[in-house]
């Protein structure tokens, strides 16, 4: 995520911290920080597409392959273990 969209998300948390969630203010920093978001997404996506094709010319599969794999793998959260306190 980009500088400007930390921002935007830490401005959201203290509006949601002094009012409630109904607040105009705080709905409007939230289609925002939405917005932004999705838009840094697909700038990072444009960036993946342009070094596969660089890795394409190059001729290098592993790293071709590499990149598409990075790109089309299913998120999957890491299981923690929760420690017995005795």
């Amino acid at each position: 995520m980009t500088q400007s969209t930390m921002e935007l998300i830490n401005k959201r948390r203290e509006e949601k911290a002094r009012h409630s969630l109904a607040t105009q203010e705080h709905k409007q920093l939230h289609n925002q920080v939405q917005a932004a978001i999705r838009k840094d997404k697909e700038t990072y996506i444009q960036q993946q597409c342009e070094e596969l094709e660089k890795q394409s010319v190059r001729g290098n599969m592993k790293g071709m392959f590499g990149v598409v794999k990075k790109l089309s793998r299913q998120f999957q959260s890491r299981l923690l273990n929760i420690k017995d306190t005795d």
